[in-house]
């Protein structure tokens, strides 16, 4: 599908609701060919600076 973004994401840092750390995610978007994924964490902002920062390192 052209043009499709996951806008639920969950990381490890959303307690019950994801397991991956915010890495993860990136590289796994990354290598299905995914230009852009959506953190949404829940309860906190803990992950965005590392999920930010992978991003920002991949271009």
């Amino acid at each position: 599908m052209d043009g499709f973004v996951h806008l639920h994401v969950a990381s490890g840092f959303s307690m019950r609701y994801g397991t991956s750390m915010p890495e993860d995610l990136v590289e796994r978007a990354a290598a299905h060919g995914q230009e852009a994924l959506a953190l949404t964490d829940r309860d906190g902002l803990y992950g965005a600076i590392r999920f930010a920062s992978t991003r920002a390192g991949r271009g």
